[in-house]
């Protein structure tokens, strides 16, 4: 049996089982993802302001852009995410360009640096309709990308 690998400097011993390195990983950064979900940050956009998290849909978009490379984003970096977020500097709005089967209905965009480069954060706003009726909305960082689309 291997005696497990180094991730980042933590010595992680999923590696002695006969798993793939992606499940490795997952199985490393989704406890430090689920910490994230008790975040959130009051962000300002043109008329008023908007509270911000994490969601665990986000969550799961943001480490698929990690492992992809989409955005600039590295996996070390989804260990940070909040203070990128805390960060970061309201730069536009839009509605959606197409159809979605999900409830998200709008997008902001904020922009910060990673790496010493410029990087967008998507912010996602999804309504959904509570037991009374009404309809309420949350916000959760949904993406990071390098270019607004």
């Amino acid at each position: 049996m291997g005696e497990g690998i180094d991730i980042y400097g933590y010595r992680w011993r999923g590696a002695q089982t006969k798993r793939t390195k992606s499940q490795i990983y997952r199985d490393f950064y989704k406890p430090k993802l689920d910490k994230l979900l008790t975040k959130t940050y009051e962000k300002a956009v043109p008329g008023g302001s908007i509270t911000v998290g994490f969601s665990k849909k986000g969550n799961k978009h943001l480490y698929d852009d990690a492992f992809k490379g989409n955005g600039g984003l590295q996996k070390i970096d989804l260990i940070n995410l909040h203070k990128r977020l805390k960060a970061a500097e309201y730069v536009s709005d839009a509605g959606l360009y197409k159809q979605r089967k999900d409830n998200i209905k709008h997008f902001y965009y904020f922009k910060t640096r990673l790496h010493g480069k410029i990087v967008y954060l998507n912010v996602a706003k999804e309504e959904y309709r509570q037991r009374n009726g009404r309809v309420r909305s949350r916000h959760y960082l949904y993406s990071i990308r390098s270019k607004i689309r």
